[in-house]
C-alpha cells in the first residue's frame, strides 16, 4: 500500500478530523477530504487552524504530522502517536541495544544500507561513478565487517559522506554556494533543501517506527541522546541519498532560481513557498520507489520509504534475520 503525503501551507487553512477522515478547508477552494488510513505524513507550514481533536485523531491513526517553520524557518516539530501496546517487540529492541555484540551487528547493517544506497545512485547517474567515490565506497564496504565498535563505524560513515558530498558539489553550479554540508541553520540553498528534505524523510521513518510500536529514541548506529529519534535516524540512513538526489535535481538549470531562497544572518538560508512545494512534490514522487537494493526481510517491504523503514526497524530490533557483511566478531572495548 502507498501512503499519501499531504502538505498544507495555504494561509488561513482549517483542519477537521471526524470518523477517521481529515478535511482540509482553504479560502477560495473546495474542501478536500482523505481517509486517515491513506495518509503516511501530513506536513503543515504557517498559520493553520485546528483543534486538539485533529492532532489526537491523526496520532491515534498512526499518522505523523510535521510542523514546519519556527524561529529558523526550517525548524520541524513532530506530532505522533505514543508507543503502541506492543511491549514484547519494544522489550526485544531494548535487549538488542543492551548487548554490545548484537547492537554492533545491527549498526553494521544500517551502514551497509547507506553504502548500498550510494551505490545505487552511482549506477543511476554515471557522472557520480568516478574513481574517488568508487574507491571510498569500496573501502567503506570492506571496512564495515572489520569494525569492533560504533565509533569506528561512525568514522567510516563520516569519511564516505565527505567524499559523497564532494562529488555532489561538482554536480551543482558554483553560483549556489554549496561547498560542504552545514545546518542549524543551513547557509546556502542546497543545504536548505537538504535539511528540509531530511526532515520530511525522517517523518516518514518516524511514522514507521511508531506504527511498529518500537522506541524511536533507541537506535543502533545512532546513540541514545536526549531529544533525538535515534531509531528513526537509523531507518533514515537507507534513503538519505534519495533526498540528496532531489536537492541536486531542484538546483539544475530551469528548476529553482535564486528568488526561491532568502538569506538571513541569524536564520540562515530559507526556502520560499514555491521551493517548499517543489521539494515536497519531488520527494512525494521518489519516496514511492525503491532506493536501495537489499536482501532479506527488507526486500519484501515494497516500494514506499515508510514501509521499507518499518521492515528495517523490525530487523534492527532482532525480530527477523538481517543480512550482514561477513562474520561478526565480538566487539572490543573502544573503537
Amino acid at each position: 500500500m502507498t501512503y499519501l503525503l499531504c502538505a498544507i501551507d495555504r494561509r488561513d487553512s482549517a483542519l477537521e478530523f471526524a470518523a477517521g477522515v481529515l478535511t482540509v478547508r482553504a479560502p477560495e477552494h473546495k474542501p478536500w477530504k482523505v481517509g486517515a488510513r491513506q495518509l503516511g505524513l501530513v506536513v503543515v507550514h504557517g498559520h493553520v487552524a485546528a483543534d486538539a481533536g485533529v492532532w489526537r485523531g491523526l496520532a491515534d491513526a498512526g499518522v505523523a504530522v510535521a510542523l514546519t517553520g519556527g524561529r529558523n524557518g526550517q525548524d520541524v516539530a513532530w506530532v505522533a502517536a505514543g508507543l503502541s501496546a506492543n511491549g514484547e517487540l519494544r522489550h526485544r529492541q531494548h535487549q538488542v541495544y543492551a548487548d554490545p555484540y548484537r547492537r554492533l551487528v545491527m549498526a553494521r547493517w544500517v551502514l551497509d544500507q547507506k553504502i548500498a544506497a550510494i551505490g545505487t545512485e552511482m549506477e543511476a547517474d554515471p557522472a557520480l561513478d568516478v574513481p574517488d567515490l568508487r574507491f571510498s565506497r569500496y573501502r567503506a564496504e570492506k571496512s564495515v565487517p572489520l569494525c569492533h565498535g560504533i565509533g569506528a563505524l561512525e568514522g567510516i560513515e563520516g569519511a564516505l559522506a565527505a567524499e559523497w558530498f564532494g562529488q555532489l558539489r561538482a554536480r551543482i553550479d558554483p553560483a549556489w554556494g554549496f561547498t560542504a554540508r552545514n545546518r542549524r541553520p543551513p547557509r546556502d540553498p542546497c543545504n536548505a533543501l537538504l535539511s528540509y528534505g531530511y526532515a520530511l524523510a525522517l517523518a516518514d521513518a518516524l511514522t514507521a517506527v511508531q506504527r511498529l510500536g518500537l522506541d524511536p529514541a533507541l537506535g543502533f548506529l545512532h546513540s541514545l541522546y536526549p531529544g533525538r529519534y535515534a531509531l528513526a535516524l537509523d531507518a533514515l540512513e537507507c534513503v538519505r541519498a534519495l533526498v540528496d538526489r532531489v536537492a541536486v535535481q531542484l538546483l539544475a538549470p530551469g528548476r529553482l532560481t535564486a528568488k526561491d531562497f532568502s538569506n538571513d544572518p541569524i536564520r540562515g538560508c530559507r526556502l520560499s513557498k514555491h521551493a517548499r512545494d517543489e521539494l515536497i512534490r519531488e520527494w512525494n514522487g521518489v519516496r514511492r520507489v525503491p532506493a536501495v537494493s537489499v536482501s532479506g526481510p527488507v526486500a519484501a517491504c515494497g516500494q514506499e520509504v515508510q514501509l521499507r523503514s518499518g521492515a528495517l526497524c523490525l530487523a534492527l530490533a532482532g525480530v527477523t534475520d538481517c543480512p550482514t557483511t561477513g562474520p561478526v566478531r565480538k566487539p572490543r572495548t573502544g573503537h
